[in-house]
């Protein structure tokens, strides 16, 4: 769902180098849960410029674009301020430069959302081996890494991909999606208690999907909540103001899974996608529309007091 036409490996001192990241095992959901392959994921691990009397480590996931200007603004942003990060490449490590052209066929070939939260779980496991407790790591995800907030407050989730495939699923402290929450809904999911923060303007165009689905999974898990930017549009912290791009929308396919009652049009669930690969496509071609409005509107770091007081409020 992020809105940049090209990987930008070299913004802000990441390195379109290969060499200069680090690797970490873990797996490509390809369609679904039930196959799954294995991948080597690559990150880059970054010490805070002015070290905290305790170490506290952000994870960034990166949406449809890649790491573009957002994750790299907000990297540095966090890390001048004292905080530990890690930035996955999500995408370049399995081929894949973006997928807001196509959703679809890019999930087929492992890019989507279920690979992204694994990737995550597998770079919590490598920071607790470097002696950083799960509690003092917090995630912040964008656009449609955001919706790995949605994935790893599953236990169905954590126990059926995250346990059977990486062997670990230890949730850290939160997550934060920033303009990006989940537009699937399973009634059938129960709930982690996991924190997961939805920041997003009201001009986005995932904002009504985002709404509804706060709406139904404060049911379940009450520590799910909406933060609202007025006058903001898609990725209001990026480097470029409010303009309009032809991407795939998918504002419109929000829908409740294994129910009678629906949001825009029916989904088979996750485990359907496995049986049937061809689901999510033949879903996209009915819902999907072409172009949205995304960029700042004149200040990039307005979430950031939003940021600021989720980060305080668990790391106190």
């Amino acid at each position: 769902m992020k809105l940049i036409y090209s990987l930008l490996f070299t913004i802000a001192g990441f390195s379109s180098n290969q060499s200069n990241a680090e690797k970490i095992g873990s797996y490509s959901c390809l369609g679904g849960w039930a196959n799954c392959r294995p991948v080597i994921v690559e990150f880059e691990h970054r010490k805070a410029q002015e070290s905290k009397s305790k170490s506290r480590t952000l994870i960034f996931s990166h949406g449809s674009g890649g790491v573009d200007t957002s994750v790299s603004y907000q990297e540095a942003y966090w890390r001048e301020r004292g905080y530990d990060t890690l930035v996955l490449y999500h995408w370049r490590s399995r081929g894949i430069q973006s997928t807001h052209f196509d959703y679809a066929k890019a999930s087929l070939e492992g890019a989507n959302s279920r690979s992204q939260a694994v990737d995550v779980y597998a770079a919590i496991q490598w920071l607790e081996s470097q002696g950083v407790q799960p509690k003092d790591i917090g995630v912040i995800g964008f656009s449609q890494g955001a919706i790995v907030g949605h994935w790893m407050d599953s236990p169905e989730f954590r126990r059926a991909v995250a346990s059977r495939w990486l062997g670990y699923s230890t949730n850290p402290a939160f997550v934060i999606g920033l303009y990006g929450c989940s537009g699937e809904f399973n009634r059938n999911f129960t709930t982690s208690l996991l924190p997961f923060y939805i920041v997003i303007g009201d001009k986005d165009y995932l904002f009504d999907g985002c709404v509804m689905y706060r709406d139904l999974k404060t049911r379940i898990n009450p520590n799910t909540s909406l933060h609202v930017l007025r006058g903001q549009y898609h990725t209001f912290d990026a480097d470029y103001s409010a303009r309009w791009f032809p991407n795939q929308n998918t504002g419109k396919c929000f829908a409740i899974l294994d129910s009678q009652q629906r949001f825009s049009l029916p989904l088979l669930s996750e485990i359907s996608q496995d049986r049937v690969p061809s689901a999510h496509a033949e879903r996209l071609k009915l819902c999907a529309t072409n172009g949205e409005t995304a960029g700042h509107s004149g200040d990039r770091s307005i979430g950031q007091p939003v940021i600021q007081s989720i980060l305080e409020y668990h790391w106190k």
